[in-house]
């Protein structure tokens, strides 16, 4: 998903806004649980992204501006990190980018659990079986 609001795989889907709270959620490890438990993986563990089910996702909605604006900020940092990731000189540079996008996908997918009201028991769950 970029921030253009745009998902490619097999098929390209524009998405109807480019939110990136929803382009937070829709990458978060929650949803890749959700898709992987609720359609086909392909060998390899390749997803394929459809329209129609991409539109069953259960997408929930920040129900403060707060928690709206922390995720979408966070998305928005995880996009310029890419960015920079792309053009990493040195091995060190990448690793040190690959590191801070790390800790932003955990804070994101923290903060999608607690969206979702996910229990401690419940985001173990995901995260042995994502």
């Amino acid at each position: 998903m970029d921030i253009q609001g745009h998902y490619t795989a097999n098929t390209t889907y524009f998405l109807p806004s480019a939110d990136p709270c929803l382009l937070a959620i829709l990458n978060s490890f929650l949803m890749t649980y959700f898709y992987k438990a609720s359609y086909a993986v392909f060998r390899g563990g390749y997803l394929r992204f459809f329209e129609q089910y991409l539109r069953e996702l259960p997408i929930a909605t920040c129900s403060d501006a707060k928690s709206h604006e922390k995720i979408a900020s966070l998305a928005d940092q995880m996009h310029r990190l890419h960015k920079r990731l792309q053009t990493a000189n040195t091995d060190h540079d990448r690793t040190i980018l690959q590191r801070q996008i790390t800790a932003t996908d955990k804070q994101i997918d923290n903060l999608v659990y607690k969206l979702y009201g996910l229990t401690k028991e419940e985001i173990a769950i995901v995260e042995a079986n994502a």
